[in-house]
C-alpha cells in the first residue's frame, strides 16, 4: 500500500493544433444535409471511424453539379485559412470539390477547385483568406461499389493556417483523458 508515489510532472510545449484553433474561434459545423446520426460535427472529432454522411441511401442520390452537398464552417468573427484537409471515408468519398468563403454566411465565393483521389486524404493550399464562414462544396462523390453514388461521406475536414499541417486522428485505444495541455490559455 502507498508504495508508488507521483514524484514529478513531465511537461513540454505543445504546438497549437488545428482543431483547437477552430474551437477557440467558436466554429459551428453545419451541412446541406445529413443521414440519420451522421451529423457534420463528426468531421472534427479526430476519429477516422466516425463520419458525416449526406442524406441519401439510394443510387443516384449523391451530390451533382446541379445539386451539390456541403460542409460549412461558421465562426463568430473573421477566421484566417490558407488550406483545407479532407479525409474521405473509404466508400462514397468526395471527388470534385470547391472551397468557398463568405463574410455573411449566405453569399459565397469560390476560392479554389480541386479533386480528391478515391480513398486518399487531400491537403489543398490556397491564398490566405479571412472570412466568417467557409464551406467545402462537393459536386460529386465516388460511387458505392462501382454503381451510382448514393451520398458523400467525409471522416475529417480541417481548415488550415498558412504552413499548418493537418492534425492526425487519435490512434484507436489511446487514452488521452489524462493528458493535460498546460500551455492552453484559460
Amino acid at each position: 500500500d502507498n508504495y508508488y508515489k507521483d514524484v514529478c510532472v513531465l511537461a513540454y510545449r505543445m504546438p497549437q493544433d488545428t482543431i483547437a484553433r477552430m474551437e477557440e474561434a467558436s466554429v459551428k459545423m453545419t451541412a446541406s444535409s445529413w443521414y440519420r446520426d451522421f451529423a457534420p460535427d463528426r468531421t472534427t472529432d479526430l476519429d477516422d471511424s466516425s463520419r458525416w454522411i449526406s442524406n441519401g441511401d439510394q443510387p443516384g442520390m449523391g451530390p451533382t453539379e446541379a445539386k451539390p452537398e456541403f460542409l460549412q464552417f461558421s465562426f463568430s468573427g473573421p477566421f484566417a485559412a490558407a488550406g483545407i484537409y479532407v479525409n474521405p471515408y473509404s466508400e462514397c468519398g468526395p471527388r470534385d470539390c470547391q472551397v468557398q468563403a463568405s463574410q455573411d454566411g449566405t453569399t459565397f465565393q469560390t476560392i479554389c477547385r480541386f479533386t480528391v483521389e478515391e480513398q486518399k486524404p487531400a491537403t489543398i493550399a490556397f491564398d490566405e483568406v479571412s472570412a466568417n464562414s467557409f464551406r467545402l462544396l462537393i459536386a460529386s462523390s465516388y460511387p458505392y461499389r462501382g454503381k451510382e453514388n448514393r451520398n458523400v461521406q467525409v471522416c475529417e475536414v480541417q481548415l488550415l493556417a498558412k504552413g499548418e499541417a493537418p492534425q492526425k486522428s487519435i490512434p484507436n485505444g489511446l487514452d488521452v483523458r489524462s493528458a493535460v495541455n498546460l500551455t492552453k490559455r484559460m
